[in-house]
């Protein structure tokens, strides 16, 4: 009995992994659960190996389920890529993307029940696919204001960003946002954007904790300017405030559904294609 219910997970995981995808610019090498790491092919260029990543959908092929043990190798085809990914993308560690970068992936690894899980944005230069509107847009994005000493994008040099979560894991049972700050959301498990809200910590295992931004930093309505993008990494013409996660065990892959918010809640000049 014990064999045929490993053949089955077997077969489910293989099934999963072997069914059509659209033409993405970039996808996985090797299949779940167990991954064995393989070279890319003739006409195709390694960008990193994981064994648990969420790719964003736009360039990069679903990961599909985590590896038990082993790494997939990302692959981008050679025909897509306008520009070197070894000086133009880095991994942002520790952070997501900043938002003039183009996030390919958020790398992440399983840890204990009561950790706060790591998270590492790959980013790259917009236009690494050539150049787009959407790709000149980000370019004019401004600048980093706090960037992982780590990386070569940017500068470092934290400033603190206008939000901030309530409440402590692992029972998160928030206050409601001072008198001089405004709620943008509630939410048990995310990955805050540096730029724009303190780090979220650990998960909560009951509750959630509430996210309250500086009404001196707002300069437009959250209600009307900022929304969840389901199962998607923030469109290029917004701003990512955080990912929300919403699955994780160690057989599916997990998911966010993007925090997103119109430049100008920020103070951020709205950008024109």
């Amino acid at each position: 009995m014990i064999r045929v219910l490993i053949f089955a997970l077997l077969i489910t995981f293989v099934l999963a992994e072997g069914s059509d995808t659209p033409d993405y610019h970039c996808k996985w090498m090797s299949t779940s659960p167990f991954c064995v790491r393989q070279h890319c092919e003739k006409g195709w260029t390694e960008m990193f190996a994981s064994g648990t990543v969420w790719s964003n959908k736009d360039y990069v092929e679903p990961f599909g389920t985590p590896c038990l043990n082993g790494e997939k190798t990302l692959c981008c085809k050679d025909d897509s890529l306008e520009l070197d990914p070894k000086k133009y993308c880095r991994f942002n560690v520790g952070h997501l993307c900043p938002d003039n970068k183009l996030a390919l992936a958020i790398k992440f690894r399983h840890c204990g029940s009561l950790c706060e899980i790591p998270y590492h944005g790959f980013c790259c230069e917009p236009d690494i696919f050539g150049k787009t509107p959407e790709s000149e847009a980000r370019k004019g994005m401004p600048s980093p204001t706090s960037w992982s000493p780590t990386t070569v994008f940017g500068r470092s040099g934290p400033l603190e960003p206008p939000c901030f979560w309530l409440g402590t894991a692992p029972t998160c049972a928030p206050a409601y946002c001072p008198h001089d700050s405004t709620e943008f959301a509630t939410v048990f498990a995310a990955k805050s954007h540096y730029q724009h809200a303190q780090a979220f910590g650990k998960d909560c295992h009951t509750g959630e904790k509430r996210l309250c931004c500086k009404n001196e930093g707002i300069f437009a309505d959250p209600e009307r300017h900022c929304r969840y993008f389901v199962d998607s990494f923030c469109p290029f013409n917004t701003t990512t405030v955080f990912m929300k996660r919403i699955s994780w065990n160690n057989v599916q892959n997990t998911h966010f559904d993007g925090f997103c918010c119109d430049p100008i809640v920020f103070g951020l000049k709205e950008r024109e294609i």
